[in-house]
């Protein structure tokens, strides 16, 4: 497997060496001008040589046409870094965060947004202007070569803006991430707010809301606006700091030049220099930040990828029975990890058998179905598939032979035909058969664009009983050994449980193995095996001839009890 870690430290290496070094060639071809002027004032003007100019031009136009080349290479090194990033990394960051989800981890998920925002921060232009700050001791050194007054007063300049701004940072960070937190918070109230926005209008309730949370905005607000004042005091310190650098650097020259300690041309170069060393230290202290971010980025990001690095992946041998056997498996609580959402399941489903999974709400039928599928980390027990962990599968190749309808239809945007053929390259004739197998075909085909139709992002809402069909037919596409569906069911007419229920008994027929929760007496009627679960834990676990049985020796018991106390209450 490849090691995506390595992948990143290698391009980061070789993109930061590489705009270093252009940033020097940069910083030194800059020098460029300034001193061309010192030799126009000090030795031009002087022998009023035009060989001299003549030279001097040349040797500026050279140095201009590497500043420029220089200059256009560093802007493309953050663009083709991120680029690199995205095309290597993107993909096992997404994976990274599929795992760690599925994977209930208590660490931060959603990696591959991490690149994204990456992205961005390499994007900004004022990070450029202030890596050049690592070479303005450059230009500090050229001002003390051109008299160390000039070399002090610039020396000491930055040195004070660079105290204002590690003041800055430290006396704002706490301030701020506060305020972050508080911000983000409120994100999370509003985003709820709008998502319930239908419910609250019908219920009246807008009102009530906004003053419930009122006090809470107007914190944020005063905590906003405290931190621009305190931002803006140490704006305007910086402000007046390089507005008397830039005051003195004239006046301190005039002295010199009165004095016969140098001469107009030196003063003119130390000018244009000194005011040129000011600039990188300014864009250090407002993009200060923005490396902090992008040095978390890159950790958060590289800790991920050494985490997806280490785990190998592998292909059976064959083809998939598809004998699933749970072995003591219980599943604990994500929250406190206390309390078993399932516990100490045992059971053992057969090629070609189906068991139906029933129970009250929030008795744990979705969790074991995701449990089974490898959806969620058990906390106890095993499970495998034909005798086998199936953890380290390579996940295209388990996935293939699974179809899956979860409880909430969720269909990824696109073409219908897409959708069903689950965003792979197109069988047609497998799409067809999975869809008449899903009694979808039909209705597909009475759309104006059939297969070709849109579905997903700005497009209408699809039917609910249209939907579950759509997840049907994707779940049957390719005819998968497993089969999992979790209460695929629920928006089905009369005649779509009918051809539902069809399908059921020609999967089993095919020797495929079914798993299928349900609240459907007539869907039990077709399993081989019925599991009820009770707040995660087994009531029964049987046949289905076994289970009727003990369903209609219970209503017999119902029924006698209800006529002995109905006989009392006569006799009473």
């Amino acid at each position: 497997m490849e090691n995506y870690s390595e992948t990143l430290r290698a391009l980061c290496k070789r993109s930061a060496l590489l705009v270093l070094g252009l940033s020097l060639g940069i910083n030194i071809a800059a020098l460029a001008l300034p001193l061309y002027t010192l030799q126009i004032f000090d030795r031009v003007l002087t022998s009023s040589s035009k060989e001299t100019l003549a030279m001097l031009a040349i040797a500026l136009a050279v140095m201009g046409v590497l500043f420029i080349a220089f200059d256009s290479l560093r802007r493309r090194v953050p663009v083709l870094l991120d680029g690199e990033i995205q095309r290597h990394l993107s993909a096992p960051l997404f994976h990274c965060s599929m795992r760690e989800n599925l994977g209930n981890s208590k660490t931060e998920g959603l990696h591959w947004q991490r690149v994204e925002r990456l992205g961005r921060l390499l994007l900004n232009p004022g990070l450029l202007v202030a890596l050049d700050a690592i070479w303005s001791p450059i230009f500090i050194l050229v001002l003390f070569f051109l008299h160390s007054v000039f070399g002090w007063l610039m020396l000491g300049g930055n040195v004070l803006l660079l105290v204002i701004a590690v003041w800055q940072v430290r006396a704002m960070r706490d301030a701020q991430e506060d305020c972050r937190e508080q911000q983000i918070k409120m994100q999370s109230v509003n985003g709820r707010a709008w998502q319930y926005a239908l419910t609250m209008k019908a219920m009246g309730m807008l009102g009530d809301w906004l003053r419930s949370t009122e006090l809470e905005r107007a914190d944020l607000n005063e905590k906003q606006q405290c931190q621009a004042i305190k931002s803006n005091r140490f704006a305007t310190l910086t402000t007046t700091i390089k507005w008397l650098l830039q005051a003195a650097l004239p006046t301190f020259g005039a002295l010199l030049l009165l004095s016969n300690s140098i001469t107009p041309g030196v003063m003119l170069a130390a000018l244009i220099i000194g005011f040129r060393s000011l600039m990188p230290f300014e864009a250090l202290v407002t993009q200060g930040t923005a490396f902090k971010k992008i040095v978390e980025e890159l950790s958060n990001i590289n800790k991920a990828l050494k985490g997806f690095s280490m785990v190998e992946q592998t292909t059976p041998p064959g083809q998939l029975k598809g004998a699933v056997h749970l072995c003591k498996l219980s599943v604990l609580d994500d929250v406190n990890g206390q309390q078993k959402l399932l516990d100490g399941i045992d059971l053992s489903v057969n090629q070609g058998e189906m068991l139906a999974i029933i129970g009250p709400n929030s008795a744990g039928k979705s969790l074991l179905l995701e449990t089974a599928l490898g959806l969620h980390e058990a906390s106890e027990g095993r499970i495998s598939y034909d005798d086998s962990p199936f953890k380290n599968w390579e996940p295209s190749w388990l996935g293939a032979h699974i179809g899956y309808v979860p409880q909430n239809i969720a269909l990824l945007p696109g073409r219908i035909g897409d959708v069903i053929c689950r965003h792979q390259t197109n069988n047609e004739v497998a799409m067809i058969k999975a869809a008449q197998a899903a009694a979808v075909h039909n209705d597909i085909m009475m759309m104006p664009q059939g297969y070709d139709t849109q579905i997903g992002h700005n497009q209408r809402a699809l039917p609910g009983g249209f939907a579950q069909r759509i997840a049907l037919a994707r779940a049957l596409y390719l005819c998968p050994q497993l089969l999992f569906f979790d209460e695929a069911d629920s928006a089905l007419d009369v005649k779509g449980l009918a051809n539902y229920i069809e399908l059921l008994n020609d999967a089993r027929r095919a020797g495929k193995t079914l798993f299928v929760a349900t609240q459907r007496r007539d869907v039990l009627r077709v399993a081989d095996k019925v599991l009820v679960l009770n707040r995660g834990q087994v009531s029964y676990s049987g046949t289905y001839s076994n289970f009727s049985k003990l369903l209609m020796a219970e209503a017999k018991d119902k029924e006698t009890n209800g006529n002995e106390r109905a006989e009392v209450r006569v006799a009473s």
